[in-house]
């Protein structure tokens, strides 16, 4: 089943995708460009991530 269809058919029993959109990140610019909402503690984590 493909992805799109799996989705459509959670939402369709009302249920809602945890993980309908991920995107892999190669610098605290790429969070930014993202847009959107996402987690409070995304951008800590990202940022210490790359600044190690």
């Amino acid at each position: 089943m493909s992805s799109t269809a799996l989705l459509s058919s959670e939402t369709a029993r009302d249920n809602d995708p945890e993980l309908d959109r991920m995107a892999l990140l190669r610098s605290e610019a790429d969070l930014t460009a993202l847009g959107g909402t996402h987690v409070d503690y995304l951008e800590p984590v990202i940022h210490r991530y790359f600044a190690s």
